[in-house]
């Protein structure tokens, strides 16, 4: 059953990393989702660029951000199900593949309350509570 807990879990980090990674793709071309509601505002960060490198904007800038985020929690859900389907017992034998997912997804539940919507926030606290429930599992059983 912590198996279960552990694919399940991992898939709300998939499923929301694609469409975030879907819904930057698009906002290349088609600002829609991910733009301010002030269209002079995106305008303002087209036309600044970073100090870091002045060969990137700020809105460029927020798109790598956006792609950079969806593909790490796509990665990170990844993981977990092929390690979760292939050989679980690699998962429960190593504390740090064990409890990695608890803190990374914790994490994520922080970001999501703080600083995301209810979307995000309902998906990621779904996908910890399966985290925690497996390794719950795995300690008890």
């Amino acid at each position: 059953m912590s198996q279960t807990f552990f694919v399940l879990g991992s898939i709300p980090f998939i499923v929301l990393g694609f469409a975030h990674g879907v819904y930057t793709w698009i906002e290349r071309t088609r600002p829609f989702r991910l733009t301010p509601h002030k269209p002079e505002v995106r305008e303002a960060m087209q036309g600044s660029t970073m100090v870091i490198h002045p060969s990137t904007n700020m809105w460029r800038g927020w798109l790598g951000f956006n792609f950079s985020h969806s593909l790490g929690a796509v990665v990170f859900g990844l993981i977990y199900l092929v390690l979760a389907t292939s050989d679980f017992a690699v998962i429960a034998a190593n504390p740090v593949l064990l409890w990695l997912p608890i803190v990374t997804s914790g994490l994520f539940v922080v970001l999501a309350w703080h600083y995301w919507f209810i979307i995000p926030l309902v998906g990621i606290s779904i996908g910890f509570g399966c985290f925690v429930a497996g390794v719950g599992m795995v300690m008890v059983g």
